[in-house]
């Protein structure tokens, strides 16, 4: 039969494998839930990367659109300025005197009787007058031109930096 000792070595050690196969069961828990752990967050952190990527290209389509509606803007502006000068060669620039007589500079009168004597003096011809409003006329023109241009050149600009 088995001898003494060996049932007491046996009564003995029974607890102790009890107790070991109760924190292997327990390891063996704690052991899966943290390898399901790491699948969750690896597929957390695919998740997030897949969804970096595509605001990545969203964000480089919208810079790249941004970039090209830029680049639009600076050709016509650029064109539009070049029409500008064209168009500011039309405008005439008007001088502050106006010679009434032919052989008066056009400076201003020194005194009041010498303003009074243009005035009445009569020296100043049909032709001249007429030919004075058709210079007017014409610069009011020009005038009306350049801001009709103008006003179209910056409306364009606005619809196509809207668009």
């Amino acid at each position: 039969m088995t001898s003494p000792k060996i049932t007491e070595l046996a009564t003995d050690v029974h607890p102790q494998v009890t107790a070991l196969l109760k924190e292997q069961s327990m390891l063996n828990r704690q052991l899966i839930a943290r390898d399901e752990r790491i699948q969750s967050l690896e597929a957390q952190l695919q998740e997030a990367q897949d969804t970096l990527v595509a605001q990545n290209q969203r964000f480089e389509a919208q810079l790249q659109s941004v970039r090209d509606r830029l680049e639009q803007a600076r050709s016509q502006k650029s064109q539009n300025a070049m029409q500008a000068l064209n168009f500011g060669r039309i405008a005439k620039l008007m001088r502050g005197g106006i010679a009434l007589h032919d052989d008066v500079p056009p400076s201003a009168p020194t005194t009041m009787q010498d303003k009074n004597d243009r005035r009445t003096s009569g020296s100043l011809g049909s032709d001249k007058m007429e030919g004075m409003t058709i210079e007017i006329a014409n610069f009011t023109i020009d005038i009306a031109l350049c801001f009709f241009f103008f006003f179209t050149s910056l409306f364009s600009n606005s619809i196509l930096l809207l668009s």
